[in-house]
Formats: structure tokens, sequence, C-alpha cells
């Protein structure tokens, strides 16, 4: 057994088992930014509905105003309709007058009910507004709540990230250009480099390895590929070995 290949082997082992929990660390991380966007989403719609219903009473407002405007015309048109009644000197006129106030008239209970109608309206859209505000408040202080927690969540998995990539750091240094090009080749290919052997078996793609080639593994006078996949083979008694050495 050659102690060199087997620190080599150590480090590649290391090295691998650092890669994939800083590749699990990105994933989550990754993940962060979009739950706290789906969140805000969920915050923003509840906003946009309360901002729509403002939206429809100050459109029933302005609709109200006008009626009431129009109302107050029509009135002031049947007052001095009413008030040239006393003046006319014929039937006919006075006829006339009075078939104008009655259209006036007519008028005045179509402005009526469009302002009762309105004025229903807008209390039923003021109800559901405060409802709304009410709902809005409580997701805005529920995204609020949920955004600190993700970005706290976020800023450990950051440092536990940089503890990972500090110590692989210290490793790459022990490990021969050649392996770490290896190494690096087939991380790229297959997102991990390193398999674990065992019964002849390469679980990095469930491929037999050849009877004498388990036996190089085992032996460790020389890295090790797999013929299939072209992951960098090891046996954990190896490593254990080395170790308890």
């Amino acid at each position: 057994m050659e102690q060199a290949v087997v620190k080599q082997l150590d480090s590649l082992v290391k090295l691998s088992e650092l890669d994939n929990k800083i590749a699990v660390l990105k994933k989550q991380l990754e993940k962060i930014p979009v739950a706290i966007a789906e969140k805000r989403e969920e915050f923003r719609t509840e906003e946009r509905a309360l901002e729509n219903a403002e939206e429809e009473l100050s459109a029933m407002k302005k609709d109200h105003r006008e009626a009431e405007g129009a109302l107050d015309g029509h009135l002031e048109k049947i007052r001095k309709l009413t008030e040239q009644t006393s003046l006319v000197k014929t039937n006919k006129e006075y006829q006339t007058l009075l078939g104008e106030i009655d259209v006036f008239k007519g008028q005045q209970d179509g402005y009526e009910e469009k302002i009762l109608e309105l004025m229903e309206k807008s209390g039923e859209v003021e109800r559901q507004i405060r409802v709304a505000k009410e709902e809005v408040d409580r997701e805005k202080a529920e995204f609020e709540k949920e955004e600190t927690k993700l970005l706290a969540e976020g800023e450990a998995l950051r440092q536990e990230m940089e503890t990972h990539e500090s110590a692989r750091g210290e490793i790459l240094p022990a490990i021969e250009q050649a392996n770490l090009d290896t190494y690096l080749k087939v991380k790229n290919l297959r997102g991990d480099a390193v398999a674990e052997v065992r019964e002849e078996l390469c679980l990095g793609c469930r491929v037999s390895v050849p009877p004498q080639q388990f036996a190089d593994v085992i032996m460790k006078e020389a890295i090790q590929t797999c013929s299939h996949c072209q992951r960098i083979l090891y046996s954990p008694q190896v490593v254990e070995e080395k170790k308890e050495g």
C-alpha cells in the first residue's frame, strides 16, 4: 500500500464530500430569494385587491358627487319653473310649465335612486376595504416575519458554505495536479467525481468493477478510476486504515 496514494485518495474523498455539501448549500441558497419573492407576491396580491377596492370607491364617490350636482341643478330648475307658474297668463303656458316640471321631477327621481344606490354600494365597498386592510396588515406582518426568517437562514447557509470553502482551500494544495485535473473533469461531467467501491460494485454508476481492479482499489498502489463512469474509486477501509496507522 502506497501511503502517498492513500493520502491523495483521502484528500480527494474529503474534497468530494466538501464539494457535495457546498453544492447542496448553493441549491438551498438559490431557493431563498425565490421563496421570498413568492411570499411577497402573496402579500402584493392582497395589496392590489385593496388598491382596486379603493379605486372603485373613489369612482363611486365621484359618481355620487356628480349625481348630487345634477340633482341640485334639476331642483333649481324645478324651483324656477314653479315660480314661473304664478306669472304665466294663459292656461296653455301654465300646462307647458307643468309638463316641463314633470319631466324634471322624473329625472329627479332617477338621480335620487342613483344616489341611493351609490350610497349603498359605497357602504359595502367601504366595509370590504376595512376587511381588506386588516388582511393586508396581517399578510404584511406575516411576510416581514417570514422574510426575516428566510434571510437569517440564508446568512447561516452562507456562513456554513464559507466554512466548507475555506476547508476546501486547505485541501487543494495537498492534491497532485494530475489527480485534481481528473477530479475536476469528472466532477464537471458527472456532478461528483469520487465513488466508493463495495463488493466489486462502483456505487457511482452501479456497474461492476473487475475483480483485479477491485483488489487494486483495496491495495491502493495507484489511483483507480471506473471504466464506465470515470469516477475516482476508493474503499473506505483503505482510508480508515490510513487514519488508524
